[in-house]
């Protein structure tokens, strides 16, 4: 079984600013599950690494042997349930899909 382990990851600490405390509405939750399923490898990467980061910092999940929040990763897929995770996780992972979704616009644009 792999160990996700992660000292400090500088993501989580630039967007974990101004959260707000109420909770997503239907259609910004719906918003990060579609953006989820248009990233990247890399993406994906940064994304699983922010739901650790949270666990890590809010859960005291200092070694982690399996991704927090009911997420799973397959070879090609990539399942989560919004509801699973803290409001808070949930805001940042939002901000997370909206800097991903300009930067894609962005290079549209060039």
């Amino acid at each position: 079984m792999q160990e996700y382990k992660i000292e400090s990851y500088s993501l989580y600490q630039t967007l974990d600013k101004n959260i707000p405390i109420t909770d997503l509405t239907i259609k910004e939750k719906n918003q990060l599950k579609s953006d989820v399923s248009t990233f990247q490898e890399p993406q994906k990467i940064a994304f699983i690494r922010l739901i650790i980061e949270y666990s890590r910092i809010n859960d005291n999940n200092v070694n982690i042997k399996k991704i927090p929040y009911s997420t799973e990763i397959a070879t090609d897929n990539f399942e989560f349930d919004v509801d699973n995770f803290p409001i808070k996780l949930r805001w940042i992972l939002l901000k997370f899909c909206n800097v991903c979704s300009q930067e894609n616009e962005n290079k549209n644009k060039v």
